[in-house]
């Protein structure tokens, strides 16, 4: 009946991925404190174990508690879109994103991940933004990124912008072949015109 106790080994037990003697134990830890802090307490221990043992609608319902109760718990909300994702629910993935964001807006990986998303869902203003984001931090690959801006521009329909920025890729890189190829494609789709 002790909560400490019933954290401690509900940790020990999912740390040695035995998920399913975990969820009991973190269970009950859970119903002796639940005013302990979402992000502290058993919360974290149990959405892993349910996320280990597949159960992703039990894990996500977990996570939701966690960034219910805490704004500013970023890591919560990347896992939430992890296991959103891993369920097929991109949609919800890509909110729980947007929601990281809101939290951390820094982390080009999130960025990235999040242009990635939108672009599969074909939600082409968020793939841009994000694009231009990635962008705005300054990454490593500049070529790179503005090629899969100028990817999403085209994508979205905005060909002159995506001339833009295929140039400035192929500024940085002038044998980036992939940005020549949308090059191609972009002039080709304007009828050899000049968007």
């Amino acid at each position: 009946g002790n909560f400490r106790v019933q954290l401690l080994v509900g940790e020990a037990l999912i740390r040695r991925n035995d998920s399913d003697n975990t969820i009991p134990i973190v269970e009950r830890a859970r119903s002796l404190f639940t005013e302990f802090p979402a992000d502290q307490g058993p919360y974290p221990w149990l959405a892993k174990a349910y996320e280990a043992k597949h159960e992703f609608a039990k894990a996500a319902a977990v996570l939701r508690d966690i960034v219910g109760n805490d704004e500013s718990a970023y890591a919560a909300r990347l896992e939430l879109a992890d296991v959103l994702e891993q369920s097929g629910d991109f949609k919800g993935a890509e909110q729980a994103l947007q929601d990281a964001i809101y939290v951390n807006p820094f982390d080009v990986a999130v960025h990235e991940h999040l242009a990635q998303l939108a672009g599969r869902l074909n939600d082409h203003e968020t793939a841009v933004r994000e694009r231009q984001a990635v962008l705005a931090l300054n990454p490593v690959d500049l070529a790179g990124a503005l090629y899969r801006l100028a990817l999403a521009q085209h994508g979205a329909g905005d060909d002159v912008a995506a001339r833009q920025s295929v140039i400035r890729s192929l500024e940085q890189a002038p044998n980036y072949a992939d940005a020549q190829e949308l090059l191609l494609t972009i002039v080709d789709a304007s009828g050899g015109r000049t968007p």
